[in-house]
């Protein structure tokens, strides 16, 4: 009955409303009313939440390090279309209406300040006090303020502690810190499948109604129940606000879509690869001293005449690799580093004074990876299941054969999120209360407080120590301040960060 009712309203709502898709691959109805996957629910979760061949300078590989997962699926990642929008290039699709900042103008820098989740602040009403920024912060007193609010209030209030005052250019305010810090040991904060936020769903590609869906038991499970997306979605916020917020690794996985456009993919088409890059690009135009790192994988491709049953990721053709690379290298010319000239084992210091002005890392998950870094550049601790002693032990087993082999000669990139599969999606349908788990975010909620607390407590007390960590729903965390925090910035994690704390992953 359930599915039933969802079909009736999905097709009154395609009656009524004409759907609108822009590069930014968010959807959005005649009005630029976002639409956002429906939710049953939120877990109680009212408190806050913390939480290939490429530079021969790069010594080492280390390979993937994973532990193989009780059931072989792909990883899924699981709503903000961002204000920023952009004239879609590609033909037969309507463009939204400029309504942010225009192209080639550079952002101001964001002013850290409290959103609350239920209504915008007024920009002319005054300054809060400390005491308002924590309202509902406190574990005492649990509210629906979403925690990235405590999370930047504490910030704010704690600035006369803190060299950072501003996240956008947190690595420019406390060079002091992280000035002999090699990059391969920096503690970066990176969100995963990065360009989630904008996915498209499938019923709204009127013109092209092969669109992915998610492939693999997991994928054809969350398609079944109509939750592709929720299931997907792994953020929020745009790439410009992620940047803003401190996030300073971006996880990409391209693919092209039916029309040759080629697009950022979680199982659904995103934003377009240009409209993502445009925003790196103006991102760190005037911001010279914030490194940002670009991990482009996945290479699928969706063009017109291929098997559906038969896409693979990287099955992306060279000439299509080629202008994946291309599209990085004009938008981004003037501020990629010479890749052969660093490596992880540079340290901070040295990257700045040796190619100043310059600050964009690309490691390139293709065997031609020239001339950016390939796959020898970095080591990956993927997710390979969702069972928490499980994850605990294969991430665990990463870190320390990381540092048995050569540490800090390779980016080391720990994934700090789950792999889902259908077994975890039924918990959804059946569970009660705050195991009740309708998406990645409610996932990411019972999660992320105990893994950040596993990097902290366990892991880095051993000498096991992070380099990029990317999350599902950072937004939700205190992962930015929490890494800030790792690389000795004082003053930098607020007091009510919820790490190590678990609010049911165990009973799951």
């Amino acid at each position: 009955m359930k599915q039933e009712l969802s079909l009736i309203a999905m097709l009154l709502w395609i009656g009524c409303a004409r759907p609108v898709i822009d590069e930014r691959g968010s959807a959005a109805v005649a009005n630029d009313t976002p639409v956002t996957p429906p939710r049953r629910h939120s877990p109680g979760n009212g408190l806050p939440a913390n939480h290939g061949a490429g530079s021969p300078n790069v010594p080492g590989n280390h390979g993937n390090t994973t532990v193989p997962p009780a059931h072989e699926l792909p990883a899924v990642g699981s709503k903000d279309a961002g204000s920023d929008t952009h004239t879609d290039p590609s033909p037969n699709v309507p463009a939204m209406p400029p309504t942010g900042p225009t192209a080639g103008t550079p952002e101001p820098p964001v002013a850290v300040a409290v959103e609350d989740a239920s209504s915008p602040a007024d920009p002319g009403s005054p300054t809060p006090s400390r005491d308002e920024l924590l309202a509902g912060c406190g574990t005492s007193a649990p509210t629906a303020v979403h925690s990235a609010t405590c999370e930047l209030a504490i910030v704010a209030t704690n600035a006369g502690s803190s060299p950072v005052a501003q996240m956008d250019r947190w690595m420019e305010q406390s060079t002091a810190f992280i000035n002999s810090r090699r990059l391969g040991e920096l503690v970066i904060p990176g969100t995963h499948e990065s360009g989630s936020y904008g996915l498209i769903d499938r019923m709204l590609r009127l013109d092209d109604p092969n669109a992915p869906e998610a492939a693999g038991e997991a994928g054809e499970f969350n398609s079944l129940i109509g939750d592709t997306r929720s299931w997907s979605q792994t953020t929020e916020r745009t790439i410009s606000r992620q940047l803003n917020d401190g996030i300073r690794a971006l996880d990409l996985h391209v693919c092209s879509d039916k029309r040759n456009v080629i697009r950022l993919c979680n199982h659904l088409y995103g934003p377009t690869l240009e409209f993502v890059v445009d925003d790196v690009a103006r991102f760190v135009e005037g911001r010279p001293k914030e490194l940002v790192i670009l991990s482009v994988r996945g290479f699928t491709d969706w063009t017109n005449g291929a098997d559906d049953a038969g896409i693979t990721v990287g099955n992306m053709s060279p000439n299509r690799v080629d202008e994946v690379k291309a599209t990085i290298q004009k938008k981004l010319a003037p501020y990629l580093f010479d890749h052969s000239a660093i490596s992880p084992m540079t340290t901070m210091a040295q990257i700045w004074s040796s190619q100043p002005k310059k600050n964009v890392v690309v490691v390139f998950d293709y065997d031609n990876a020239e001339p950016f870094w390939g796959q020898e550049a970095i080591t990956l601790a993927a997710p390979s299941t969702w069972e928490k002693r499980r994850l605990q032990a294969s991430l665990q087993k990463a870190l320390s054969a990381d540092v048995q082999i050569c540490p800090h000669c390779t980016l080391f990139q720990l994934g700090g999120h789950v792999k889902a599969d259908s077994m975890l999606m039924l918990s959804g349908l059946f569970a009660t209360g705050n195991l009740l788990l309708d998406s990645l975010r409610d996932v990411a909620d019972l999660t992320n407080p105990v893994i950040l607390g596993w990097i902290r407590d366990e892991w880095n007390a051993r000498g096991l120590r992070s380099n990029v960590i990317i999350f599902d729903y950072y937004e939700r965390t205190c992962l930015v301040p929490f890494a800030l925090s790792l690389n000795g910035i004082p003053g930098a994690i607020p007091t009510t960060c919820s790490i190590g704390i678990d609010k049911g992953w165990s009973q799951l």
